[in-house]
């Protein structure tokens, strides 16, 4: 995420503080507000209650998202770090761009094909629930397609050139000031991989969702003089745990060594563990 992760949970403080400030007037005077609202105040207890355990779920998740942040940025906890120029960036990006919205793409295709299956099971299932099924399938695409597509600007958006630093730690990564982290709840780190032409190492975490497990892949631009520092901070992550190889044709690599091709690519992944 580009945003300060402190700004979020400054925004998500006040949410809770609100719910609580209504169940401390529960507390102290139901009855004025039974008079106020009438049966209206279970609603409101309701609401108070998901607004309160949403509020601080997202309050404590954007804090740890804060304290790597800070890690990164003072220096703690550190695996490597280097500098990208502009003109490395905008070569870069074009590629990386390519591949982030071929998997965001091919994630999206199998959304639709799911919203396909299952409410045309049921339109066949039922004809008269027919024309609902389908315009709820059809308003579900539509506003799938919609993220798609900012997500789309976002991710160009990231590669706009910032400060140009990466900075790669042991619970995450700032990459020219977007910040990825994989020390949070049902969230992992699962591999990285280096290749060449252009020189880049690309770092893989994902996390559980509704669906699955969402995938990230965090794509990191090395220029020839920060090589040293790359070959350090592939060292550190595959120290982390990274102690199973992806097998590929023509690599070798077991417990935890890095897979090297011909072309120069390394590969490897974590076990199947969250953070």
């Amino acid at each position: 995420m580009l945003t300060d992760p402190k700004k979020v949970v400054y925004a998500a403080l006040p949410v809770a503080l609100a719910g609580c400030l209504w169940f401390l007037a529960l507390a102290i005077d139901p009855d004025a507000l039974f008079a106020r609202f009438g049966f209206d105040m279970h609603a409101i207890t309701f609401l108070s209650i998901f607004l309160v355990i949403a509020a601080l779920i997202v309050a404590g998740f954007f804090a740890r998202m804060a304290t790597v942040r800070r890690e990164l940025l003072e220096g703690r906890r550190v695996l490597g770090a280097w500098s990208v120029d502009a003109a490395t960036l905008a070569a870069a990006a074009p590629g990386a761009l390519a591949e982030e919205n071929a998997d965001k793409r091919q994630a999206l295709l199998l959304i639709w094909g799911f919203l396909a299956v299952i409410f045309g099971g049921f339109a066949l299932y039922d004809p008269e629930a027919a024309p609902a099924m389908i315009a709820i399938a059809v308003v579900v695409a539509a506003l799938t397609g919609l993220a798609h597509l900012l997500g789309g600007r976002v991710r160009q958006d990231h590669w706009r050139m910032r400060d140009g630093r990466v900075i790669v730690g042991e619970r995450g990564l700032l990459f020219n000031g977007v910040l990825h982290v994989w020390a949070l709840p049902l969230t992992r780190l699962d591999g990285v991989t280096t290749a060449r032409d252009p020189d880049r190492m690309i770092v893989r975490y994902s996390w559980l969702a509704r669906t699955g497990r969402q995938a990230s892949a965090v794509t990191l631009p090395v220029p020839p003089d920060a090589s040293a520092a790359a070959d350090t901070t592939l060292a550190g992550l595959v120290g982390l745990g990274l102690a199973h190889p992806r097998r590929r044709p023509r690599r070798k690599g077991v417990n935890g060594r890095v897979n090297r091709g011909s072309d120069g690519s390394v590969s490897t992944r974590s076990p199947h563990r969250d953070r």
